[in-house]
């Protein structure tokens, strides 16, 4: 806290000082956009992009996921931790951000929470930085496990083929039976014709 205290002192005199330090217009708009973000998602996945003592997310690779994300219906805020967690009791979401050590970033999902959950997971498979820490649906907290799992279901058009493929198949095989045994008795009664000539 005291380090803190004295790097924000040397900022204030170099002048650079107004970019680190949010002012409370700031931090209410920041509280009201995670606060919007919130009511209007169907999934928030929580993620770590950066740990401490290691290489985070490049502002390049934070693009990239936002434009995959965008193409998912969903998006990415990265914001102070305090104001993510009051917007968290906010919104009676229990989960203390503020206990949690890395640098942290939302996914708000919109149209569909297995797609956001799976082009999030995609991602972090292939930048080892970005890490899932758990997501919240309908105010119910899903530990990463579960959204990884959830996250591995193929998409909502392949689960509805697969599901027509299992219906028909019975009924195509029954079809094919009662074709078979319609077939076997116009062959029968040809041959019983055949032999009363």
């Amino acid at each position: 806290m005291k380090n803190r205290f004295l790097f924000i002192c040397i900022l204030y005199l170099y002048g650079s000082a107004k970019e680190y330090v949010k002012t409370r217009d700031q931090k209410i708009k920041g509280l009201k956009d995670i606060n919007d973000r919130l009511s209007k998602s169907k999934i928030a996945i929580i993620t770590s992009f950066a740990r401490a003592g290691e290489k985070g997310l490049s502002v390049s690779e934070m693009n990239t996921l936002r434009g995959v994300l965008r193409a998912a219906g969903a998006d990415y805020l990265v914001q102070k931790k305090t104001l993510m967690n009051r917007a968290f009791k906010n919104n009676k979401l229990e989960m203390d951000i503020l206990s949690l050590t890395d640098s942290l970033g939302l996914v708000f999902g919109y149209e569909d929470e297995a797609s956001a959950a799976k082009s999030v997971y995609l991602f972090s498979k292939k930048i080892s930085a970005l890490k899932l820490l758990g997501a919240f649906v309908d105010k119910r907290f899903i530990p990463a496990g579960e959204l990884i799992e959830i996250a591995k279901l193929p998409n909502r058009e392949a689960m509805i083929g697969r599901t027509v493929g299992m219906i028909k198949y019975p009924l195509s095989g029954l079809v094919n039976a009662l074709q078979g045994v319609i077939r076997n008795l116009a062959v029968v009664l040809h041959q019983i014709a055949s032999k009363k000539q």
